[in-house]
């Protein structure tokens, strides 16, 4: 099957509507950095297009969006599925950090789990 704007499924409204409720749980959720910063910037009537720049700066920082650069790092490190056992071994004993499994805020249960699911 062919991907892109003219497939079938970017045309498909159930796909469209599910992307649109995954967009809207992530960027509304515990109004991270990047949406406080972009809600902030255009709350003061700046333009869109300069309030979405401010809210990528955000975006960028280690704590924010560069968690997600730390997960493919540590896929890049653990390199095969035949080395994980090993790298959860070092995980298991506080050697390494395991990234990219919950968020910060949620101690038992991430509630966009549930929508998602």
């Amino acid at each position: 099957m062919a991907f892109g704007p003219e497939s079938e499924l970017a045309k498909s409204k159930k796909i469209i509507h599910v992307l649109e409720v995954l967009f809207i749980l992530h960027a509304e959720h515990e109004l991270n950095c990047s949406t406080a910063a972009v809600r902030h910037m255009t709350s003061s009537l700046a333009d869109v297009y300069t309030s979405l720049s401010g809210s990528v700066t955000a975006l960028y920082g280690p704590r924010h969006g560069g968690a997600n650069e730390a997960v493919l790092k540590m896929l890049e490190e653990i390199g095969s599925v035949d080395n994980v056992p090993d790298f959860i071994q070092h995980v298991k004993r506080k050697e390494r950090v395991l990234m990219g499994f919950g968020h910060r805020v949620y101690k038992s249960h991430d509630p966009r789990a549930t929508i998602v699911k």
